[in-house]
């Protein structure tokens, strides 16, 4: 079992690394190895790991998690096990820590802090 753990973004290469918990599929692994997730001015990108549903695709075509570059997110990432995620209810402080909740199909609900 998991011990809780922010998602945090590196000050340093914008590296990913951390757990948000979901209650309907358990927590998502921001740091999975080759999930190679990283955040930008722009975007976040790469795969988180969900042990139940599977990777959480954070750029897929025609949509994606976007950044407004004040740490504010939009868009959406895709699971195959549950749809669209809708990270808009999503912020990144100045220290790189995820906060909020994002939404999605089928009532999943992922959250930060």
């Amino acid at each position: 079992m998991f011990s809780p753990q922010a998602v945090f973004a590196s000050q340093t290469d914008g590296t990913i690394s951390g757990y948000a918990w979901a209650s309907q599929i358990g927590w998502v692994n921001f740091g999975t190895t080759n999930g190679n997730t990283h955040i930008t001015d722009t975007a976040v990108t790469g795969y988180a790991w969900n042990e139940n549903m599977g990777r959480i695709n954070l750029n897929p075509t025609n949509s994606g998690v976007v950044n407004n570059s004040e740490g504010t997110l939009s868009g959406k990432a895709w699971c195959e096990g549950t749809g669209w995620i809708d990270f808009s209810g999503v912020t990144v402080s100045s220290a790189g820590v995820f906060s909020g909740t994002a939404t999605g199909d089928n009532s999943v609900s992922i959250n930060f802090g």
